[in-house]
């Protein structure tokens, strides 16, 4: 039976005081300042140092949260790892390793069920779904194809296949893969944002190197539509969020600590990683734009001869704002 809660919502409490501990997401009348206000994330937000991976590596695929993720495979030349890791928002623990081991996936998902589709090196088109325990092969791709995709065990989409780069895009509906409409920009080394198989973004990557591109395209389930670019060209970066709340980070060449905000229509800059760098984890964190992490990647003036374990995680700090008819 519906609640009245349920179907109107809770009213605004009147306090003479703002509260001591309010929750994210309460609303109060402060009678005294005769001001209405609010609690959540404010301001734009700031990378800080995390928990060191216990595998260096890059282009891994991953999946969940900024607080509850899977680092999935990789690649530590000169060979890719099936090694896959969660993060608790403190510390890292090895789980069961991928059957196949590859990088460069389309990921997504959650720490208890998630996918990973396609990858390299070398190139594959197998396919794996984790459960929480264990990874188990599932129907394989049409065409073997690495970087990227998005979405969740059930239901995935696969794009910016390459080198070379292709266009071909397939989506999985949790038993079988089909055939999707082209994207308008072919490319390789993309990111991907989105928690489901009709609603993607696919962000930078590039065509040919060293053409680097900033094009961004969105995916509705039909077809493909161009939005505003990034602000500069990258390929190998890192994303987290959804397709109206979305971070791109890092990526290159050369290396790159830059961070950017995308809010549905247009990028905004922020502040930068500690260490810049390229083919670190991919789809991060599917969450939003208010948490994230960059985790693993390459660096060759400061790791010339191993891949990176360093974990950032970017937050937006939780503050009171007053409302005004502004």
């Amino acid at each position: 039976m519906a609640t009245y809660s349920t179907i109107k919502g809770f009213t605004i409490q009147t306090l003479a005081s703002d509260p001591s501990n309010p929750g994210v997401g309460q609303v109060w009348y402060n009678s005294t300042s005769a001001t209405v206000k609010g609690y959540g994330a404010q301001g734009t937000g700031a990378w800080a140092s995390g928990t060191a991976m216990n595998t260096k590596r890059g282009e891994g695929g991953g999946a969940g949260t900024a607080t509850a993720s899977l680092a999935i495979g990789g690649i530590a030349p000169p060979t890719t790892v099936p090694e896959v890791e969660s993060y608790n928002g403190s510390t890292w623990t090895e789980l069961a390793d991928l059957n196949t081991a590859r990088g460069i996936t389309a990921s997504g998902g959650t720490t208890t069920a998630a996918m990973i589709a396609g990858g390299g090196d070398p190139n594959t088109n197998k396919a794996e779904t984790w459960d929480g325990t264990s990874w188990t092969e599932v129907t394989a791709m049409s065409n073997t194809k690495k970087y990227c995709g998005s979405g969740t065990s059930t239901g995935l989409i696969a794009f910016a296949a390459g080198p070379p780069s292709i266009p071909n895009n397939e989506s999985w509906n949790g038993s079988s893969w089909t055939d999707v409409a082209d994207m308008n920009t072919a490319r390789y080394y993309s990111s991907g944002v989105g928690l489901t198989n009709t609603d993607a973004l696919c962000v930078g990557g590039q065509t040919a190197a060293p053409a680097y591109i900033a094009n961004v395209e969105q995916w509705n389930g039909t077809s493909w539509t161009v939005l505003n670019p990034l602000n500069g060209g990258r390929s190998s970066l890192g994303t987290s969020g959804t397709t109206t709340s979305a971070l791109a980070f890092a990526g290159g060449s050369p290396e790159s600590a830059l961070t950017e905000q995308f809010d549905g229509t247009s990028w905004t800059e922020l502040g930068d990683l500690a260490t810049a760098r390229y083919n670190v984890t991919h789809n991060c964190a599917t969450q939003s734009s208010f948490e994230a992490f960059c985790t693993g990647g390459y660096n060759p003036p400061t790791s010339p001869t191993s891949w990176m374990d360093i974990t950032e995680e970017w937050t937006i700090p939780d503050a009171t704002k007053t409302f005004t008819a502004s």
